[in-house]
């Protein structure tokens, strides 16, 4: 599979070479049978919307930092 694969990948190199020299058309038709049709270009995010995105990712609901003692923690640890 992996061979094979590597030979699809070798083929189409190839391909895309001796095209983009000799027909710019055909080219750009293969070109374009990766692109990713149907997939909205426009999507509108702020940063402060990423930014609140990620940081709830990283929340973690179980553990309320408020009350964790350090000393505590650490002779905990230590035992």
């Amino acid at each position: 599979m992996k061979q094979s694969y590597k030979n699809h990948q070798q083929k189409l190199e190839n391909e895309l070479r001796k095209t983009s020299m000799q027909n710019s058309k055909t080219f750009w038709k293969i070109l374009n049978r990766f692109s990713k049709k149907g997939t909205d270009t426009n999507i509108k995010i702020t940063i402060d919307q990423l930014y609140e995105y990620f940081k709830s990712l990283n929340e973690n609901e179980e553990l309320n930092t408020d009350e964790i003692n350090v000393d505590e923690l650490l002779d905990s640890i230590d035992n």
